[in-house]
Parts: structure tokens; C-alpha cells; sequence
């Protein structure tokens, strides 16, 4: 599934397709200040892992930061989930020449 890592949201985001697939039930509700202006958002709590490959032959690990809040929004046809701060700030992000890592 992709995610789109945003070091300008502070908190994380979820599409309405993905809390559907996933069957969440809203904890509560927020009023989330979006690039198109405020928007009232269902929340879920949720644990992301991220895949990270092993020495091992088509081996990978999966890493998980602690369980987080997360806000829906609309649709995307290219990505399911927002990375923000809240999840990018327990690891470490690299940008250099093009590429990007990311540890936790």
C-alpha cells in the first residue's frame, strides 16, 4: 500500500477507503485544517508498520511505532495513508539527491 510521507502535516491521515477496508469505528470526531480549509474528520486509533528488508532472501521486518491517532480524508487515487510528523519524528528521514530513507 503507499503512503505519502508529508513533514507538513502534523499528525497522520487515513483515507475513507482504508477506514471502510479496514472496517474502523470512529473514536470521535476534530475539525482537521486541510490544504482545501477546514474539514470535520472522523478518528480512529490505529498501529502503522513499515516493511523494511532483512539480509535474509525476500525476507522483510516489519517495524511499528506506537499506536497513533489518526484522521480521515477524502480519497486518493495514488495513496492510502499520510505520514506526518507524529510518525516521521519517532525515526529518522533522509532526503539526499533524490532518494529517501527512513528508520525507525
Amino acid at each position: 500500500m503507499k503512503a505519502l510521507f508529508d513533514t507538513g502535516a502534523t499528525s497522520s491521515c487515513i483515507t475513507t477507503a482504508l477506514a471502510k477496508q479496514l472496517e474502523l469505528n470512529p473514536l470521535s470526531k476534530i475539525v482537521l485544517n486541510t490544504a482545501n480549509g477546514p474539514k470535520d474528520c472522523n478518528v480512529y486509533k490505529l498501529k502503522i508498520a513499515f516493511p523494511f528488508p532483512t539480509n535474509k532472501k525476500n525476507k522483510i521486518r516489519l517495524e511499528s511505532p506506537n499506536e497513533i491517532e489518526v484522521s480521515e480524508i477524502n480519497d486518493n487515487p495514488i495513496w492510502k495513508i499520510i505520514i506526518g510528523m507524529d510518525i516521521i519524528q519517532q525515526g529518522i528521514l533522509v532526503v539526499s539527491n533524490g532518494n529517501y530513507i527512513f528508520s525507525l
